[in-house]
């Protein structure tokens, strides 16, 4: 650990860090960055299997969010790729569209509703 004096916005702040100098350093770190992948991968492939469980009937959400607006109502007929749902996640819109063509089934979300990974939102006949 090496310690350094660093002044912002004239405030000093004395503080420690670590020199990655060491080869070993490096590879030990790059070791942790492959378990935390992995680690990902696995939660990932988890997430994937709950959403496969549901039918291809359903147009599921590909994040966790909000739902800011829904586009269709239940006895609409949709094309292939057509936008039905809008979700904001971390300030950011996400536009959601179907994945065939069909009717509206059931609309299984409402405006301002928290969805998560996966969830059915809407279901297609």
């Amino acid at each position: 650990m090496k310690k350094l004096r660093i002044t912002v916005e004239g405030k000093t702040y004395e503080v420690e860090v670590e020199v990655l100098e060491d080869k070993r350093q490096l590879e030990k770190s790059h070791q942790v960055s492959q378990e935390q992948a992995s680690s990902f991968a696995t939660s990932r492939q988890k997430a994937q299997k709950i959403v496969d469980t549901v039918s291809d009937n359903f147009i599921k959400s590909p994040l966790a969010g909000n739902i800011v607006e829904i586009k269709v109502t239940e006895g609409t007929g949709v094309t292939d790729n057509q936008l039905v749902i809008v979700i904001e996640a971390m300030k950011m819109n996400t536009n959601i569209f179907t994945s065939r063509s069909g009717r509206i089934k059931k609309v299984l979300c409402s405006k301002d509703q928290r969805v998560e990974f996966g969830q059915p939102l809407i279901e297609l006949d």
